[in-house]
């Protein structure tokens, strides 16, 4: 059975260019890969309960990013 290739939205790709951006601030040109890791782990997580705290993106005033 084929495989039905992986549609990524534009919110995702966003949330991703967003992530990639964060990272590259708070770690530099010469962070490992772990470290890059760990911090989008961290970035992850903060975004994350800020949601679940909040219902809603803080930075966006309807809650979309």
């Amino acid at each position: 059975m084929p495989r039905t290739p992986r549609v990524v939205s534009p919110q995702a790709m966003k949330i991703a260019d967003l992530l990639d951006r964060e990272i590259a601030v708070h770690c530099g040109p010469e962070a490992t890969f772990e470290q890059r890791e760990e911090m989008a782990a961290a970035i992850m997580r903060e975004a994350l309960a800020l949601v679940a705290r909040n219902g809603k993106n803080e930075t966006e005033p309807d809650g979309e990013i």
